[in-house]
């Protein structure tokens, strides 16, 4: 047993286990809510462009950026 193991909890030692590509999705899936949120309320933009930032950003974008990635 590593002296660390006994230090850290479990539940951050577990955190370094994430792979990258969760860590890719995750980042932009927030990403996408906060741009949800900013486009929503401070914007009097149309629904569709709201759904479209979610789409893009949360979506696609982390497809594109994991595939070239993992190549």
């Amino acid at each position: 047993m590593r002296a660390v193991d006994s230090i850290i909890p479990v539940s951050i030692h577990t955190l370094c286990m994430v792979s990258r590509e969760n860590q890719v999705i995750l980042g932009f899936g927030l990403l996408a809510l906060i741009l949800l949120y900013i486009v929503a309320t401070l914007t009097t933009l149309p629904t569709w462009v709201s759904i479209a930032v979610v789409i893009v950003v949360g979506v696609i974008i982390p497809q594109v950026i994991n595939n070239a990635l993992g190549e």
